[in-house]
C-alpha cells in the first residue's frame, strides 16, 4: 500500500514515513536485493556531469563521442545512433535539434532502413547541450578541410563506416568508466538487465552501456524534466497502446519538449535553463519565457523595466 516513495500523508497510503525509513535501512544491509539494483538503471549526478565534460572534450577528436551523446542526450539505441548522418539533424533556432529515427546499423555494418519494432520509428528532440556538441564536431571537420556537402553526407562517426555498432558500444562503456562508473555499477546494471531486459523481436539486449544510458535518459526526462509516461514511451521507442504518435510530430510539440528538456542542466556553460542563462530585459521588448518552474529577473534600479 505505497502511493509515494517517502511515506508522507496520502488518503490511500497505509504506511508512514517511519515505515519507509525502517525499510530503507534494511535495504542498505542487503546491497544485492532487487530494489537496490533498480538504482543502477540511472547514473548518479556526479557521473552525469563528468560524462558531459568528457563529451565536450572528446567530440573534437572523434565522431564516436557525438554518436555516444545521442544515447546520453536522446535515448537512442546503439545501432540507431551509429546509423545517423550529420545532414539528417535539423537545428531549430540554434536552441535544439530534431531527428527522425528510421535507420539502424545491421550486424554486418550496413545502414538499413529497417528498425526492430514499429514503435522505434520516432522523432526525438535533442537539447541545447547536444547542439553545442554537434556544432563543435562540424567545426572540427571543416578545419580538416571537409566540404559542407561531405560533412552533411557523412555518418555521425566516420569511424563506424562498414563496422557494427559494437564499436560504439565499447566506446560508450569505456567513456562511462572514465566518468566514474565502477565495475560494481556495471555488474549490478547487468543483473538488472537480466531481470528486466529490453526485449526486441524476442531478443534480449546485451549492451549494458546502452541499457544504462537509455534508462538514465528516461529517468531524467520524467523525474527532472517533468515529461509524462506517454511522451517518454514515444521518444524512447517503447510500445504504448495509449500513445497518439502523431501528436508528437508537430513543430509545436517539439518546441515544448525542447523547453522542458532544459530543466536538466548537462553543463552550466551550455544550457538555456534560466537559472544559468541570463534573460536580458529591456523596455518595450517582449521576452517569451519557457515552461520552467521559476525565474530570477533582474533589472537596473535606475532603469526600471515595466
Amino acid at each position: 500500500h505505497f502511493t509515494n516513495p517517502h511515506g508522507l500523508f496520502d488518503e490511500a497510503h497505509y504506511t508512514t514515513a517511519r515505515d519507509v525509513a525502517r525499510l530503507s535501512a534494511q535495504l542498505d544491509k542487503h546491497p544485492l536485493y532487487y530494489p537496490r539494483l533498480e538504482g543502477f538503471q540511472s547514473l548518479p549526478n556526479e557521473i552525469r556531469d563528468a560524462l558531459a565534460e568528457l563529451l565536450l572534450e572528446e567530440v573534437e577528436n572523434t565522431g564516436l563521442a557525438l554518436a555516444c551523446s545521442l544515447m546520453f542526450c536522446g535515448g537512442l539505441r546503439t545501432s540507431e545512433a551509429a546509423a545517423a548522418t550529420l545532414g539528417e539533424f535539423e537545428i531549430v533556432d540554434n536552441k535544439y535539434a530534431t531527428y527522425y529515427v528510421q535507420y539502424q546499423i545491421s550486424d554486418k555494418g550496413e545502414r538499413i532502413q529497417v528498425l526492430k519494432t514499429k514503435q522505434a520509428y520516432r522523432q526525438i528532440v535533442l537539447p541545447y547541450f547536444w547542439v553545442v556538441l554537434y556544432q563543435r564536431r562540424v567545426c572540427t571537420l571543416k578545419t580538416k578541410g571537409w566540404s559542407d556537402d561531405k560533412i552533411m553526407k557523412s555518418r555521425i562517426a566516420w569511424e563506424l563506416e562498414d563496422k557494427s555498432s559494437s564499436v560504439l558500444s565499447d566506446y560508450a562503456k569505456k567513456l562511462m568508466q572514465k566518468a566514474g562508473c565502477t565495475p560494481e555499477m556495471l555488474e549490478h546494471a547487468g543483473l538488472l538487465m537480466r531481470k528486466e531486459p529490453d526485449v526486441v523481436d524476442n531478443v534480449r539486449t546485451r549492451d549494458v552501456a546502452a541499457y544504462i544510458l537509455r534508462r538514465d535518459w528516461c529517468s531524467r526526462f520524467m523525474d527532472v524534466c517533468g515529461a509524462d509516461s506517454k511522451e517518454t514511451d514515444y521518444r524512447i521507442g517503447h510500445s504504448n497502446k495509449d500513445v497518439d504518435y502523431e501528436s508528437f510530430l508537430s513543430d509545436a510539440a517539439s518546441k515544448r519538449t525542447a523547453e522542458i528538456m532544459e530543466r536538466y542542466v548537462f553543463h552550466p556553460n551550455h544550457t538555456l535553463n534560466p537559472g544559468f542563462a541570463v534573460v536580458m530585459l529591456s523596455e518595450k521588448k517582449w521576452v517569451e519565457l519557457g515552461p520552467n518552474s521559476a525565474y530570477r529577473i533582474c533589472a537596473d534600479a535606475d532603469k526600471p523595466v515595466r
